[in-house]
């Protein structure tokens, strides 16, 4: 790798973690600054990064790898272990062996049109296999489901044209042949894995049989603008470590145990951290935001101003945003034996800024969930990540292969 302030010219690909690959464009350049290196690559792409350890005493290293794409504030992250540049392909920790990642670096990559472009393994046990398939990608990435469908029971994906919500999973952890009966529900598979999941969600529609509590899941986020000319927009978050025993009901892990403190060191755990990005351009880095287990009551497409009121019994938590860093939400979710599902919605509010702008059909903001490295770089990891990332737009609009309307 090169050294201060080189320039890397004509970069075409960066690989992270022997995993993903994300096509670079010029600027891209690595700088040292003393003990510290910061490692910045511009890309049309989305990559969000965070730093999880999962309890090995690993310590980040010295190099921060900072994601850059016109307009946007992406989340970075340090332990950059090793660099190299050969054949234009530039190459973030190389060589590990496949059962051991020995960073704490971990990334989730989104092409410029919100696809996923690569999963952290090309194979894993059934609920996961073959989850870059590009048929069954876009089956999955449409109807928000990360299972294979079991036809023994009878079901088969809703129309192309007519998803039917009450035949899909409302939760992207837990599942049964019908989210909407009792006790008698069943898991489609007996996996033992780890899943994380960031979704869109929305108030139930008319004909929905889903709790209004936890609403219907969607392709994109929730979002609405206030009076106070801030920018709202809100995720699901679903996370399960282990085997899905038997009665383990869909949006059964928002009521009933008390949520864990975010960014509670915990021993013996699998973090699943949460970041957002935003259109610089559009909303600033200053803002709030709240962690709720379930969605405010009411009606109709506006956010109410008080999402996040700490005297909402149904907030859990709340926090600032500022400048520092960008102002990314920095979270994580910890799993652990006693509690190993966990489900959440995530709320955050940015001011708009003056005289900003955003293209129709763009996104102003995203969630990303990201599991621990070494656990998602295993066959017993979250190996279909077609779901991990979620974007906001300003209206109902989409990213043009999910079917935007400008």
């Amino acid at each position: 790798m090169a050294g201060t302030g080189t320039a890397l010219a004509d970069v075409p690909t960066l690989v992270i973690n022997d995993a993903m690959s994300v096509p670079l464009q010029s600027p891209s350049q690595y700088v040292a600054f003393g003990p510290t290196s910061v490692l910045s690559v511009s890309t049309a792409d989305f990559v969000f990064c965070a730093n999880l350890d999962v309890g090995a005493g690993i310590t980040p290293g010295a190099v921060k790898f900072a994601p850059m794409r016109s307009h946007w504030a992406l989340p970075s992250a340090f332990d950059v272990r090793a660099l190299t540049f050969a054949a234009g392909v530039m190459r973030i920790n190389p060589g590990a062996p496949s059962w051991v990642v020995p960073t704490t670096l971990t990334c989730q990559a989104r092409d410029a049109n919100g696809q996923i472009t690569s999963p952290y393994s090309p194979f894993s046990n059934f609920i996961f296999q073959d989850g870059f398939d590009e048929t069954l990608e876009r089956l999955q990435r449409t109807y928000l489901v990360n299972w294979l469908p079991d036809s023994s029971i009878g079901f088969s994906w809703p129309d192309a044209n007519s998803a039917d919500w009450k035949n899909a999973p409302n939760d992207s952890c837990t599942w049964g042949d019908n989210p909407n009966t009792g006790l008698t529900d069943v898991p489609q598979a007996a996996e033992n894995s780890l899943c994380a999941a960031a979704t869109g969600v929305r108030r139930p529609g008319a004909g929905s049989q889903n709790d209004t509590r936890f609403g219907d899941r969607a392709l994109t986020m929730w979002t609405s603008s206030t009076a106070s000319n801030a920018f709202t927009y809100v995720a699901r978050v679903d996370t399960r470590l282990g085997a899905q025993p038997n009665g383990d009901l869909p949006n059964s892990h928002f009521l009933g145990v008390t949520p864990l403190t975010p960014n509670a060191i915990q021993a013996s755990v699998v973090d699943v951290a949460i970041r957002d990005a935003y259109d610089a351009n559009y909303l600033t880095a200053n803002g709030t935001y709240c962690l709720r287990n379930q969605l405010p009551a009411g009606t109709g497409a506006q956010i109410p101003d008080t999402i996040c009121d700490p005297g909402d019994p149904n907030v859990f938590f709340t926090g600032t945003l500022s400048a520092a860093n960008d102002g990314i939400l920095s979270e994580r979710v910890s799993l652990i034996p006693a509690a190993r599902a966990q489900s959440l919605f995530v709320v955050v509010m940015r001011q708009k800024k003056v005289g900003g702008t955003i293209g129709s059909c763009q996104p102003a903001a995203a969630i990303a969930v990201l599991p621990s490295p070494d656990v998602s770089a295993n066959d017993g990891g979250d190996s279909f990540i077609g779901d991990d990332v979620v974007y906001g737009f300003r209206n109902s609009d989409s990213f043009v292969w999910m079917g935007c309307t400008p």
